[in-house]
């Protein structure tokens, strides 16, 4: 058998939809109230802010059909990204999007800096600083150990 260029490709892209493949399993378990659960909880947050379809559609990177889908319900397993993309344009708390479908959340929670630059990230660095020294002062007064709030250096915790 030859191996050329084009045929190595080729086993690469199958192998790597195995591997996507794999990864969205992890996914598929979504139960069919989680599914009508979530249309309603996303169909309620587009009307709510006055959205279109297609505002979100534009907004988010999904394309309409899929928000219809979703909307519908008929979508068993989003990704996690889609729902993501969604959570940002309609105003959602991700995580209260994946508890509320019964999506895996990591255990623990993030220390404080990443946590502000993830959730206001329009905040100036002058602010989060701010809220850094009040908070260490708050948990010094309440007798906490600052060192396990201490998190990443600007920059560090960015990965998107």
């Amino acid at each position: 058998m030859l191996w050329n260029r084009h045929r190595v490709l080729h086993l690469c892209i199958i192998w790597y939809k195995m591997e996507i493949s794999d990864i969205t399993e992890e996914y598929s378990q979504m139960s069919p109230d989680a599914a009508s659960h979530l249309a309603q909880l996303l169909k309620a947050a587009r009307v709510k802010l006055g959205l279109s379809i297609r505002e979100v559609g534009a907004r988010s990177g999904i394309t309409n059909s899929n928000i219809v889908r979703l909307e519908q319900g008929i979508i068993p397993n989003p990704r996690p990204e889609t729902l993501k993309a969604l959570a940002d344009v309609l105003e959602l708390d991700l995580a209260d999007v994946f508890t509320s479908i019964g999506y895996v959340q990591p255990k623990g929670l993030p220390s404080l800096t990443p946590y502000l630059r993830s959730k206001y990230g329009d905040m100036p660095e002058s602010a989060v600083q701010e809220l850094q020294a009040y908070f260490t002062k708050l948990a010094k007064k309440h007798g906490m150990h600052t060192d396990q709030f201490s998190g990443p250096r600007p920059g560090e915790d960015e990965h998107e």
